[in-house]
């Protein structure tokens, strides 16, 4: 276990930030623990009542090294999450789209154009995001 842990605590400087649609939380929450699992530090908007949501995503952007924004059937055509791409986009983060039962067809010029990756190849994209923070730790 001692060996785990230390994998864990390497990769903890690296931060990602979850976009998604309000519908999507399933899947956000699904993503954010396999993150976890992999030893990646989630930020995610805030999901307490009270919590002022503009400016803690406006925060754990700036927080992120990358960001995820979810794509679904339910939220393809969602303002915000374009908004909150164009936002870290012009903070300079990695950025990278995950649609889930959307046709490549249907997705939004500005996502068809980015490397995007499906739901379904997570795993592979999650050992490419670990290889990146460990290389971005090591830099550090």
């Amino acid at each position: 276990m001692v060996g785990k842990k230390k994998v864990t605590e390497r990769y903890m400087s690296y931060r990602i930030f979850i976009s998604s649609a309000q519908g999507d939380g399933d899947l956000a929450r699904d993503l954010a623990k396999r993150l976890e699992k992999a030893g990646l530090e989630v930020l995610m908007p805030a999901e307490s009542p009270g919590e002022n949501v503009v400016a803690k995503i406006n925060s754990n952007l700036r927080k992120a090294d990358e960001v995820i924004v979810i794509f679904t059937n339910n939220s393809i055509d969602s303002k915000s999450l374009l908004f909150e791409m164009g936002a870290a986009t012009s903070l300079e983060k990695q950025v990278t789209p995950i649609i889930q039962g959307v046709e490549p067809e249907k997705l939004p010029m500005l996502i068809k154009q980015m490397e995007y990756v499906r739901y379904s190849d997570l795993e592979r994209y999650i050992s490419k995001l670990k290889q990146r923070a460990n290389v971005s730790s090591e830099a550090a």
